[in-house]
């Protein structure tokens, strides 16, 4: 997955007068992929091509150790991707084009979900068309916002994303380190930015693309991702806004139990499309009650993919 999405960087159609610098970072104790960048190096013989290890293990820390190679190589703009993604060759020239345009510190852009290269059996293929149409549906969403100048409501993650240095570096915003294997410091960090009183906005046609590992579609990490992504959400909010309301927490429970019960009963009439809206709200349940009880979610200790 890495070096396919070191393949479609390498062709990317850069904007006009910039220089980029493409900066990666392993999270493990050790290198592992200096074959990998060195062979991107050597297709882009003219581009400046950084690579480091952060051994304490947490996106977050990644994350934050891309941000200082920026800051250090004295760049105007980060942009962040997944490396399970690819990008579409002028991915990043709308995405530049758009945060200028609109004058935003920080924009986001749709992620496309792309199957396994594998055939799949049946209920895989189920999950992997509910995860599509989801994906559809946040991408149209977004899109729609745009249209109507609401795409400031749009939350932005950093499978997509482009922010100005400048912005960050005066209000000294930096992920949050304490969520460490939890996820959710990209959505921490846009919360930041906004109350800073960033602009943020969305380029609807700065695509990118994501492969989903044949071991996700599966009901049980389906679940698994719904519980540990309220989980996150909710220990989020309570860092920022104060204790939750056990009344409301309760009514959320009881909402979601319901909806996903809803979604799965009838998901064969939907040719399966609503099963992972269906186990994510069921997911979404048990994670608001673990964090009641004052778990942690610690979903990216395990890797996925290839």
């Amino acid at each position: 997955m890495f070096a396919e999405a070191l393949n479609s960087l390498a062709g990317l159609d850069l904007p006009d007068d910039t220089e980029v610098v493409f900066c990666f970072v392993e999270n493990a104790e050790q290198l592992s992929v200096e074959a990998e960048v060195e062979a991107f190096r050597a297709r882009l013989p003219n581009a400046d091509v950084q690579l480091a290890c952060e051994p304490r293990l947490g996106i977050p820390f990644a994350r934050n150790k891309a941000l200082d190679m920026a800051l250090k190589a004295d760049c105007d703009f980060l942009s962040f991707i997944d490396d399970d993604e690819t990008v579409d060759r002028s991915w990043l020239k709308y995405l530049y084009a758009a945060l200028n345009e609109k004058k935003l510190d920080l924009i986001g852009g749709p992620v496309r979900t792309l199957p396994p290269k594998a055939p799949l059996p049946f209920l895989r293929r189920s999950i992997l068309k509910g995860l599509i149409a989801r994906a559809n549906r946040i991408e149209l969403a977004a899109r729609v916002r745009t249209v109507n100048k609401m795409d400031h409501t749009v939350s932005i993650v950093t499978n997509n994303w482009l922010a100005r240095l400048d912005f960050l570096r005066t209000y000294g915003i930096r992920f949050d380190e304490s969520l460490g294997l939890s996820g959710g410091s990209d959505i921490a960090i846009f919360r930041e930015i906004q109350k800073a009183g960033g602009e943020t906005g969305w380029a609807p046609d700065a695509v990118v693309y994501e492969e989903i590992p044949e071991s996700r579609l599966s009901l049980s990490y389906q679940f698994a991702r719904g519980r540990d992504q309220q989980l996150a959400t909710y220990n989020i909010k309570r860092m920022q806004t104060g204790r939750k309301r056990i009344l409301s927490s309760v009514f959320f429970i009881l909402l979601k139990s319901f909806v996903g019960l809803l979604r799965v009963v009838f998901a064969p009439l939907f040719g399966g499309t609503t099963l992972v809206l269906g186990l994510r709200a069921f997911g979404a349940a048990v994670g608001r009650w673990k964090g009641l009880t004052g778990s942690r979610s610690t979903h990216y200790d395990k890797i996925a993919g290839h």
